[in-house]
């Protein structure tokens, strides 16, 4: 049964993919006007990348689509024919349509900020073009939404609260780079008493998200040795840091799936009881897939056609150890750090010498991958991506027929494509 839903789920996926490929074109129509050489470029230099993007098993889309068939079944409301299709229409493509805008745009910009997707920043003109098309994009959103969505809401108090909940989500994405740029990185790790303390009553981070990750960023606050005298001196610091991770990857990912959740349940006007139990779902599902793709930054093999089948949807192939090239402590590498404090290797040589040690990355990828499965990072993720898990499937409710899909989904933390590279 499960491969079967499995199945049907990746083929939900490629039609989604389809469904955006053809609103892109909605976009270039839109954008053809403000061609100003016969070339007709500009189309592809704005969308060439969304339509990439969008038409390959488009994640936020399809995971718009099936939270609308969740609280659909939920409400048990089954209307006419015609308001179905029309529902449909809103949830499946065109809201959905909206999200993978917002996630281009966001990758747009990662490409730069750590040269990914075969962006250097030296690539004057390529740089350029991701600045470019991403402020581009933006304002094409907002017609899009003002064209293609509005006439599919109910009033004009719908289309006041997506557009805010869509300039919320750009906002905090931003916000979310900066601190990955300024805060989750090596400078701060190395001098942990000097890392400043998390505002506690922070707006980024209300009660209930923290309350849906606390029991899991408290397993990895546990792994801090608070020992020795620099140990206890370091502690608070080693701890604001852990927990500034957490926030990064909430603004910068989770707060995606908890933005689609919220604005599905406000725009077909759900007020069931499921309602915190599908938020909890969504943060904890992005969390899932945020620990996964941590990970698999570190998966290496030396067979070229094994690594094409490593890529992931924001990476490819030649994007190998972005994090650790880019100074990002992301959750393996705090693992790591932890429990090798004083160990000479390979990753530490590269940390501590900085980009002018590039070569150990380049020449040693296999000795790097071999290093962080060593310490025991790799195994401490995979359990922990396990563990919310099986915490984000009990916040649904087993008799609605969605539900298979969304368990399926969650199944990745059990077994996954890195596993078999990191046995």
């Amino acid at each position: 049964m499960d491969d079967n839903i499995k199945d049907l789920r990746f083929a939900e996926m490629d039609e989604s993919g389809e469904w955006m490929v053809t609103e892109v074109d909605i976009l270039q129509k839109m954008l053809k006007r403000y061609e100003v050489f016969t070339d007709g470029q500009l189309c592809e230099y704005v969308l060439g990348y969304l339509r990439e993007k969008s038409g390959n098993k488009p994640l936020r889309a399809y995971f718009c689509r099936k939270m609308y068939d969740y609280i659909d079944y939920a409400m048990g409301q089954p209307g006419d024919a015609i308001f179905r299709a029309q529902k449909r229409q809103l949830f499946y493509i065109k809201l959905a349509f909206v999200f993978e805008i917002v996630i281009v745009i966001q990758y747009l910009h990662n490409h730069i900020l750590d040269e990914k997707h075969e962006v250097r920043r030296h690539q004057y003109q390529k740089v350029n073009q991701n600045l470019i098309a991403s402020n581009i994009l933006r304002e094409l959103l907002f017609l899009y939404l003002y064209q293609e969505v509005k006439p599919l809401l109910n009033s004009e108090a719908q289309i006041d609260t997506l557009h805010r909940h869509i300039s919320k989500l750009l906002l905090v994405v931003d916000i979310g780079q900066r601190l990955d740029k300024d805060y989750n990185h090596y400078l701060r790790w190395v001098k942990p008493q000097e890392f400043p303390e998390l505002l506690p009553d922070r707006y980024l981070f209300k009660p209930f998200v923290r309350e849906c990750l606390q029991p899991f960023i408290d397993q990895v606050i546990e792994e801090v040795p608070c020992e020795t005298e620099e140990e206890q001196r370091n502690y608070a610091g080693r701890v604001a840091f852990i927990e500034g991770y957490f926030q990064r990857t909430y603004l910068t990912g989770t707060c995606f799936f908890e933005t689609i959740t919220l604005t599905v349940i406000s725009l077909v006007g759900y007020s069931g009881i499921e309602q915190k139990m599908l938020r909890r779902f969504a943060i904890q599902y992005h969390t899932i897939i945020q620990i996964i793709n941590d990970y698999a930054d570190f998966a290496y093999s030396p067979d070229e056609e094994r690594r094409k089948f490593l890529k992931t949807a924001g990476k490819k192939t030649t994007d190998l150890f972005a994090d650790l090239y880019n100074f990002n402590i992301t959750l393996p590498l705090i693992y790591h750090l932890l429990e090798g404090q004083g160990v000479k290797r390979k990753i530490e040589a590269y940390l501590k010498g900085g980009q002018k040690r590039r070569k150990i990355i380049d020449q040693y990828p296999q000795q790097v991958m071999e290093e962080i499965i060593k310490s025991g990072a790799i195994r401490k993720c995979m359990a922990l991506s396990r563990q919310v898990s099986k915490s984000a499937r009990i916040c649904l409710d087993i008799r609605n027929p969605t539900t298979q899909y969304f368990i399926n989904m969650c199944d990745m933390a059990m077994d996954n494509k890195f596993y078999r590279i990191f046995k």
